[in-house]
């Protein structure tokens, strides 16, 4: 069982990332005492069901019994998984730029050889 607290240090992102992996749903919205978030939504009781050993091995893939180590798995794994969503943009978005500026390169050959033939016929 994932004690709530350590639910709660997690970042918020992963917070959502696993409650979509673990089919959570929010009951409330999120609890602020002095500062602290004393909830975020999701009930501890849910969070102790959806999140046990066997669900979290299954998940994992691994074959952990320890729940606190299985969590951090678990938490890896959806960070990994938004890393490399988060790198398959940066990725997209280096080609993207690349094709622009091979675009943008040949634009500026064909503007250079217009204004040279220009330049030679009013001669």
């Amino acid at each position: 069982m994932v004690n709530y607290f350590y639910w709660l240090e997690k970042p918020w992102e992963t917070r959502l990332k696993l409650a979509e992996a673990f089919e959570l749903k929010r009951v409330a919205g999120t609890v602020v005492e002095n500062g602290r978030v004393v909830s975020d939504g999701f009930s501890q009781e849910e969070i102790y069901k959806a999140l046990t050993i066997e669900k979290m091995q299954e998940f994992t893939g691994s074959d952990e019994t320890n729940p606190v180590k299985l969590f951090d798995l678990c938490v890896e794994k959806v960070s990994n998984i938004e890393k490399k969503h988060e790198g398959n943009e940066t990725a997209e978005l280096q080609h993207q730029r690349t094709e622009t500026d091979e675009r943008g390169g040949d634009e500026q050959k064909t503007r250079g050889r217009k204004k040279k033939t220009a330049s030679r016929e009013s001669e």
